[in-house]
C-alpha cells in the first residue's frame, strides 16, 4: 500500500485535503474557487502546495471542447414556411450564377 509521503518543512492541512477534493469533481479551478466560495487565485495557491506536497502536478491544461453559440442560431430549412422555400429554390435555379445543369 502506497503512503503520502511526508515533505521536510511543508504541512499538508485539511484546507488543501478539501480543494483537492472540490478540484477533483469540478475539473475546473475556477468553479472549484466558486463552489468553495473563494477566489481562484488562492486556489491556485493552494494548488501549488498540493503540487510540491506530492511532487506531481496532479492537473494538467487542456483545451476546452468547442461549444456552439447558440444565440446566433442559424435558421433551419424546417423553419422556414414551405412556400419561401419553395420560392428561395426558384431564385437559385433560376439565378444567373447558377451551374448550368449537366
Amino acid at each position: 500500500m502506497k503512503t503520502i509521503p511526508r515533505k521536510q518543512g511543508e504541512e499538508l492541512d485539511l484546507h488543501a485535503l478539501r480543494v483537492l477534493d472540490v478540484l477533483l469533481r469540478e475539473r475546473s479551478l475556477t468553479r472549484a474557487a466558486e463552489a468553495l466560495n473563494t477566489q481562484q487565485p488562492a486556489l491556485s495557491k493552494t494548488l501549488g502546495r498540493l503540487r510540491r506536497y506530492f511532487d506531481d502536478p496532479l492537473f494538467v491544461r487542456v483545451a476546452q471542447p468547442y461549444a456552439r453559440d447558440l444565440t446566433k442560431r442559424k435558421t433551419k430549412a424546417s423553419d422556414t414556411p414551405p412556400q419561401a422555400r419553395k420560392t428561395s429554390i426558384g431564385k437559385l435555379t433560376n439565378s444567373p450564377d447558377a451551374p448550368a445543369p449537366q
